[in-house]
């Protein structure tokens, strides 16, 4: 009796972990799926079931699904061909990356609304799926979850996903109908393209591929003047890239976001104006647009991405306006003509190269709302002759001010404890440096080659120099080095 009730003990803890239906003698029982083959784990409190006999997958449990990157360690990898239905069971949160890549045999798949995410490759290559119902609970499609479903013919995206991941359905071929709820704020490059919409002449109006309320993409031969229709919500990444006839473009006041690569190397593009609805300008929006010389940017940005205005060499001058509290890595990097630039009073961080080889910038006024400046920020700024620092910086990168070559002093405030390796390398026309009393250490070569350096006052706060600090500072004559320096490099 004793060994027979440790049995059914037994027996019922299996079931209940793995929603196995088991008989008292260890067997297991058919069920609507079939004969149960194959069990086990596919996240933290996911777990899968395998009925071969009927080519169904179960996912089951709480939460996300691991996240795969290599597809043979899906757990379920050699028995793809095998696979023809996949239900997800309410209580998953997402649907791992390459779940269920290259299931060739797959016709049918629920996916419940407990579900927020479709992870990248989630169902890539599976070209027997016909038709997929995404629930309205999902905010994220990831990069080629359906890419190369070649039987997909419709698909409709709910209004709770606001992020539409790269090449999520290209190629899928027989993709014909496609409706885009109202929420989505990002369309990466691609999402759509060699699907039949997107081949399908009529769809394009006058060179340009809407989906509903979203642009899609432009034709490369699009030329001169262009009107965005009215009712826009976003334009997707890469939309007018390399358009070269495209000389001006109207943004209606209904987009809130530019994508990435936008409008990158759209050489003959003149100027822009972005309305005040837009919230965001992404990476490389207009990256290399050569012929670029006006942009106005709206009183609703409140972040410029990584290289947005990189290469506009006919740009002359900038206003980022108060609503801005973020300007990307190397924003206006490179700019050749850039001479003025004023940056609003939100703006709290001035990234990595922002202005980097800007070398027609002779002025910019840093706001008292920024309390850290990136490496390079203003590296190269030949005709950069001065700039306040003000007191609520706190931190100075790298190389921020380095080869400035016409910037004549430069007050470090009291904010400031540290200066940076080569801040100020090869600032030749520097005379006059004064460091605040918060400074703990200075930088390997923060002042080499400032030829033209005559003295120098290193406070008490200062306790370590670092390695050519003020290396070839030929006309240093005078330095006082303070009882507290305990390390010269």
């Amino acid at each position: 009796n004793v060994t027979k009730s440790v049995n059914i003990l037994a027996t019922e803890t299996i079931s209940k972990v793995f929603s196995i239906n088991m008989t008292p003698s260890g067997e297991t029982e058919e069920n609507q799926y079939g004969t149960l083959t194959e069990t086990g784990s596919c996240g933290d409190n996911a777990f899968y079931d395998f009925y071969e006999e009927t080519g169904t997958l179960v996912i089951r449990g709480e939460g996300e699904m691991t996240n795969w990157h290599i597809t043979s360690s899906v757990p379920w990898y050699n028995k793809c061909s095998k696979i023809k239905t996949v239900t997800v069971n309410n209580g998953i949160t997402s649907i791992g990356g390459c779940s269920f890549w290259d299931c060739k045999n797959l016709t049918s798949i629920t996916i419940p609304d407990s579900v927020t995410s479709i992870g990248d490759c989630a169902f890539y290559g599976c070209s027997r799926l016909t038709s997929v119902t995404i629930p309205d609970s999902v905010t994220s499609i990831g990069e080629e979850a359906f890419a190369s479903c070649h039987s997909l013919t419709s698909v409709t995206i709910p209004n709770s996903v606001t992020y539409i991941g790269h090449c999520a359905f290209n190629y899928c071929i027989s993709l014909a109908k496609i409706e885009i709820g109202n929420n989505v704020t990002r369309i990466r490059s691609d999402a759509f393209s060699s699907t039949k919409y997107f081949r399908n002449e009529e769809n394009w109006e006058n060179g340009v591929l809407y989906i509903g309320n979203y642009l899609i993409s432009a034709s490369s031969s699009i030329l001169c003047d262009y009107s965005i229709k009215e009712g826009t919500k976003a334009i997707a990444d890469a939309a007018f890239e390399y358009c070269d006839n495209l000389t001006s473009i109207t943004i209606p006041d209904s987009v809130t976001s530019i994508g990435n690569h936008a409008f990158c190397n759209s050489d003959s593009l003149t100027s822009i104006e972005i309305p005040d609805s837009v919230t965001s300008i992404g990476e490389d929006a207009f990256y290399g647009c050569d012929g670029l010389a006006s942009v106005i940017i709206g009183n609703s940005v409140t972040s410029i991405g990584d290289r947005a205005f990189s290469y506009c060499n006919s740009l002359t001058s900038i206003t980022i306006p108060d609503s801005v509290t973020n300007i990307g890595n190397s924003a206006f990097a490179s700019c050749d003509s850039l001479t003025n630039v004023t940056i609003g009073n939100s703006v709290t961080s001035i990234g990595n190269s922002v202005f980097n080889s800007c070398i027609s910038l002779t002025s910019v006024t840093i706001p008292d709302s920024v309390t850290s400046i990136g490496e390079s920020a203003f590296y190269g700024c030949y005709r950069l002759t001065s700039i306040t620092i003000p007191d609520s910086v706190t931190s100075i990168g790298n190389s921020a001010f380095a080869v400035c070559n016409k910037l004549t002093s430069i007050t470090i405030p009291d904010g400031i404890t540290s200066i940076g390796n080569s801040v100020f390398n090869s600032c030749i026309s520097l005379t006059n440096v004064t460091i605040g009393n918060s400074v703990t250490s200075i930088g390997n070569s923060a002042f080499s080659y400032c030829y033209s350096l005559t003295n120098v006052t290193i406070p008490n706060s200062v306790t370590s120099i670092g390695n050519e600090a003020f290396y070839h500072c030929y006309r240093l004559t005078c330095i006082t080095i303070p009882d507290s320096v305990t390390s010269i490099g």
